[in-house]
């Protein structure tokens, strides 16, 4: 853990520690070059240090590519949608995705179980909320006015229009409501039930989800 280049000394005072971030097994050193760096993926605060083992391991769910690293600081989380269980790891490569259909908000993920399924209703996507087929962020709500009832899924595609009918005012939904008994609607993809119209004076509708009211029969009125 230490050396010195001085000639005919005649005290320990002249041996001179390795810095941090390197070690030496050298016993008589008699020069610097036999300190050698902590290698990518570690790192050590300790002066001194006379084995390797002084260099700690940055955790798994992180990576550095720093040589000589002398604190935890070198080591980068992965991001969010990737996790890692690599212990020491030495290159961003070591984050992996989570699959296609999951997604992570978690920054430095240790464990491939932080990656949670897109629930029906929504898609797996991007900070930005497109979806992707990989490596996502976050579960994306499909819009108001739409359903979906497919589970895993990567993309806003599987965001269906309410039909005719029926509407949604709420997004992440996995069915449409229907308009009520005495009301109807032909809008497709209605984000709003005012979209289901009062039946008309000579018109009914006694079932739901309507898609238009129908005349009432000969002698009879509504």
């Amino acid at each position: 853990g230490t050396f010195s280049t001085e000639v005919g000394a005649i005290s320990s005072k002249v041996c001179i520690s390795c810095p941090s971030g390197k070690y030496s097994t050298v016993v008589a050193a008699n020069a610097s070059t036999t300190c050698r760096d902590c290698i990518a993926g570690r790192y050590s605060s300790a002066v001194g240090a006379n084995d390797s083992r002084a260099c700690l391991s940055c955790a798994a769910g992180t990576y550095s590519t720093t040589i000589g690293a002398n604190t935890s600081d070198v080591c980068i989380a992965c991001r969010a949608g990737k996790y890692s269980t690599v212990v020491a790891a030495n290159a961003s490569t070591t984050c992996r995705d989570c699959i296609a259909g999951r997604y992570s908000p978690a920054v430095g993920a240790n464990d491939s179980r932080t990656c949670n399924q897109a629930l029906v209703g929504s898609f797996a996507a991007d900070s930005f909320g497109v979806g992707v087929p990989s490596g996502a962020v976050k579960a994306q709500p499909c819009p108001r006015g739409t359903f979906s009832t497919e589970i895993g899924a990567i993309s806003s595609e599987v965001c269906q229009f309410c039909e005719a009918g029926k509407y949604s005012e709420l997004s992440g939904v996995s069915s449409c409501f229907d308009c009520v008994r005495g009301r109807a609607s032909s809008a497709v993809g209605a984000e709003s039930k005012e979209t289901c119209v009062v039946c008309e004076t000579g018109k009914r509708k006694d079932a739901t989800g309507a898609t238009e009211c129908t005349k009432c029969a000969t002698g009879r009125h509504m």
